[in-house]
């Protein structure tokens, strides 16, 4: 049982030491990593206020971040350029302290939508085109280590009894949430499809016009995406959304990020970018099929995706276009010549990942600016692609098809392409799914296809 008051106590003692020490610095941003061992995080708690969440299950590593100590918002082409900007300057007045050397470093989170110019209105109003956090608070889970960062503008205020007491309240509100009881629902919740912006009739108009284009050769693949808008009986419950999605989908990447009073939740396959030094990792990610609860008909499913001229060809050009973007930025790259299958609860996807050295000037979010959109997501030329979008696309994607990750204080950091996602508000939610348009493509099963990748939230979300 953890013993509350005397970790409040402990960590009260090192944040009154540790600021009494920076008194005389002159640092404008501050942060102090404290181990907190006696913590397991192991599901998002029910708590108030701005948060964002990240849940690996197979790896047990998650990442709660609390309040803002810092937000910067961008939107435009340039928006991740604008962004690094900040945070290189940033950086240059950033002081870290680590008194325990427990090597966890202090963590932003970052997002981004689909389109830099998205104004992010109707369901996204609130939610901004592209934005860093410093949380005031941050979490990191990884495997039996766990530990706490403060972290503070000292620009807004240099009072550091007011800066302390504000670090004290929340950790002590994020322990007391933590110990309380967790209630699953008692059972599932009737979900009903109030809108949809594309129904049968309506995407297979839509495919017919890519086709036309590709035909026409302006265009190979095209990614467009349906939006569905549904109502729950009750009131959709975060902590349990999260969990059930931890336990449906513990090889996906989980996000959760809520802002404004919207909560916005991915449980996304696909990595856009990782980068450890300058050491990257990518994710091609194009080419699905559904799963079989019988063995051999699941084996036969995933051969039969691997041999598919179709699904092979759409998963060339996404591979074509990441490296083509980063081949600029890399003195090395390199990817397996034939995909492998990335096998989810409901679909398998075809999947390689591409591995590179990026040259010593670039960075991640340098990286990320080049290869988002990937040809996963929007399609191939890009520039045609996203132009067709734009006009044809009957809604505005917000942050569906966009990214989110963090990147730590030395600048590495994983972003993960924001897929098989919902936007909640109270008892409602907004789905969006897409599929990749190429000359072989049959409406129908592009159609099917949105609908099972729908149905990845849907259980969730019945659920919770």
């Amino acid at each position: 049982m953890l013993d509350q008051q005397s970790l409040i106590n402990r960590v009260n003692h090192c944040l009154r030491r540790e600021l009494k020490a920076t008194l005389t610095t002159t640092c404008q941003i501050l942060s102090i990593t404290i181990p907190v061992q006696e913590i397991h995080l192991r599901q998002l708690p029910e708590i108030k206020g701005n948060w964002f969440f990240l849940d690996r299950p197979t790896e047990d590593e998650r990442i709660l971040g609390l309040g803002e100590a810092l937000r910067i918002s961008a939107s435009g082409e340039d928006r991740l350029e604008q962004l690094n900007q900040a945070l290189q300057q940033i950086h240059e007045h950033w002081k870290w302290i680590d008194p325990e050397q427990t090597g966890f470093q202090p963590l932003s989170y970052l997002c981004f939508a689909f389109n830099p110019d998205d104004n992010m209105q109707g369901s996204w109003n609130g939610l901004p085109n592209s934005g860093l956090f410093l949380p005031q608070l941050t979490l990191q889970q990884r495997e039996n280590c766990c530990v706490a960062a403060f972290s503070a503008d000292m620009r807004e205020n240099r009072d550091t009894d007011s800066i302390h007491q504000q670090w004290l309240v929340l950790f002590t509100d994020l322990i007391e949430s933590m110990n309380r009881p967790h209630h699953p629902p008692g059972c599932k919740t009737s979900l009903t499809r109030t809108a949809t912006s594309s129904d049968r009739g309506q995407w297979q108009q839509l495919v017919r016009d890519a086709q036309v284009e590709i035909t026409a050769g302006t265009m190979e693949k095209v990614v467009p995406a349906r939006h569905l808008q549904i109502q729950a009986q009750r009131r959709l419950n975060p902590g349990q959304l999260m969990s059930t999605l931890n336990y449906l989908y513990p090889s996906s990447m989980l996000l959760a990020t809520h802002l404004s009073g919207r909560m916005f939740v991915s449980a996304t396959p696909e990595r856009l970018i990782s980068s450890s030094g300058n050491s990257i990792s990518c994710d091609a990610v194009a080419g699905t099929i559904r799963r079989s609860a019988i063995e051999h008909r699941d084996l036969d499913l995933g051969v039969s995706l691997l041999t598919d001229p179709k699904a092979r060809h759409e998963h060339r050009l996404v591979v074509e276009d990441i490296t083509r973007s980063l081949s600029p930025l890399c003195t090395s790259l390199s990817s397996q010549e034939i995909p492998s299958l990335k096998r989810l609860r409901n679909l398998q996807h075809l999947w390689t990942e591409i591995q590179g050295q990026l040259n010593p000037e670039v960075n991640l979010l340098q990286a990320a600016a080049a290869i988002h959109p990937t040809a996963a997501v929007n399609g191939s030329p890009g520039a045609t692609a996203k132009a067709w979008l734009r006009q044809n696309e009957p809604f505005d994607r917000g942050w569906y098809a966009g990214a989110a990750g963090w990147i730590d204080y030395s600048g590495n950091g994983e972003l993960a392409v924001l897929l098989r996602c919902a936007l909640l508000d109270h008892d409602q939610a907004d789905l969006f799914a897409g599929a990749g348009i190429t000359s072989g493509s049959d409406a129908n099963d592009e159609f099917a296809e949105t609908e099972l990748k729908f149905g990845v939230m849907l259980e969730a979300l019945e659920n919770s």
